[in-house]
């Protein structure tokens, strides 16, 4: 089960969608949060609680990712 083609693919997979969303969620959270139908407003310390809730879903997805190899 460990040199499994698919679930490598699957895991690898998963990485990049964590560290993209994360990502994304931390250089421009207000579209972020527009893109599901959220309103945030320009207030600096609940986008800086949206990065941080990014910057550790981009992290999580880096160790997946880098884990796999």
């Amino acid at each position: 089960m460990k040199n499994s083609k698919v679930l490598k693919g699957i895991i690898i997979l998963l990485g990049l969608n964590l560290t993209v969303l994360g990502s994304w969620r931390v250089i421009d959270p207000i579209t972020f949060f527009e893109f599901s139908g959220l309103i945030l407003s320009n207030d600096i310390g609940l986008l800086n609680e949206a990065r941080a809730a990014g910057g550790a879903v981009a992290g999580f997805g880096l160790l997946i990712f880098i884990g796999c190899h």
